[in-house]
């Protein structure tokens, strides 16, 4: 997919340049995380449906627009 170290500025101009989705952002580092925290820990309480909620609702909104 893409570098889970990128700089937030070049992860915005992907976006910006519709190379990526946002989703496809936001469910990249959700699964990182699922892999991930069981060894390290990172994460006492993980909330994808609060990360995903308002992109969603904003994708669903834009969609509506566009038909």
């Amino acid at each position: 997919m893409f570098d889970p170290f990128i700089d937030a500025w070049q992860l915005r101009n992907l976006v910006m340049k519709g190379e990526l989705r946002p989703r496809e952002v936001a469910e990249f580092y959700l699964a990182r995380i699922d892999r991930l925290n069981p060894e390290l820990g990172a994460y006492m309480t993980v909330t994808a449906d609060r990360a995903l909620g308002p992109m969603l609702r904003r994708c669903d909104y834009t969609a509506s627009r566009i038909q």
